[in-house]
């Protein structure tokens, strides 16, 4: 028995993959996009600073990184964004499945230790998980 056609047919289970693999890296770029788009309008701004306001608002980046494994990064690079999220002292509010992010950021208690939560990123990825979820299953479809 002969079978006919196979290498041609490893040749298109091969670029298939790589069409997936650009498929999904290009989903993950753009629902980083998404998020940090949102982290922006969600971020508060201390209005009494005037012109100096904003910092955190511009400090929300995204990062991409493929090395095997396709990662995508989001956060804020301003020292006190965890604050900003989590809130500080007696207010800290940490969303469920987020708590090994917040144990990173505990505070000594110093400038501001009642601060309420001002979240900003996790609603930004939350609100942006389930588009990353439609784009991906477009792929397989």
């Amino acid at each position: 028995m002969r079978v006919e056609g196979v290498d041609r047919l490893k040749r298109e289970l091969a670029a298939y993959e790589i069409a997936k693999q650009s498929g999904v890296t290009k989903a993950l770029n753009m629902t980083g996009l998404d998020i940090q788009r949102r982290a922006t309008k969600l971020s508060p701004v201390n209005k009494k600073i005037g012109k100096g306001g904003g910092i955190l608002k511009n400090a929300n980046f995204v990062e991409f990184a493929s090395n095997g494994k396709q990662i995508l990064s989001v956060g804020n690079s301003v020292e006190y964004a965890a604050y900003q999220e989590f809130g500080t002292g007696s207010n800290v509010k940490v969303p469920k499945g987020y708590e090994a992010v917040a144990s990173k950021h505990k505070g000594s208690g110093g400038r501001n230790p009642n601060l309420e939560p001002q979240p900003f990123l996790i609603p930004a990825i939350e609100l942006s998980k389930e588009k990353l979820t439609e784009r991906i299953k477009k792929l397989f479809k």
